[in-house]
């Protein structure tokens, strides 16, 4: 999966496609969008940002109707290898 990182920091977005094994995290805009995204990314996961309108939702969503357009659904999938060593990834 390719990097959902922009050079500015900012998360890029990826339509929502196949969701099979992805785990829905939250929906936020930005700082908190990037900053959750590569807090995930250094916990080892895989991350997909999707726009919260490209996703049919059951629930309420009046707060994210004025700027539908800001608002990203994070979803993650774990993508570290088994055995792998978290600890020295924090460490070095």
């Amino acid at each position: 999966m390719e990097d959902m990182e922009a050079e500015d920091g900012k998360a890029r977005v990826r339509g929502a496609g196949d969701l099979q094994g992805w785990t829905r995290r939250s929906i936020l805009d930005e700082p908190r969008l990037s900053e959750m995204a590569k807090t995930y990314r250094a916990l080892g996961y895989e991350v997909r940002l999707v726009d919260h309108a490209s996703e049919t939702m059951g629930e309420c969503t009046v707060c994210l109707e004025g700027n539908p357009d800001i608002y990203k659904i994070i979803y993650t999938r774990s993508g570290r290898k088994v055995g792998s060593d978290l600890s020295e990834e924090l460490y070095d």
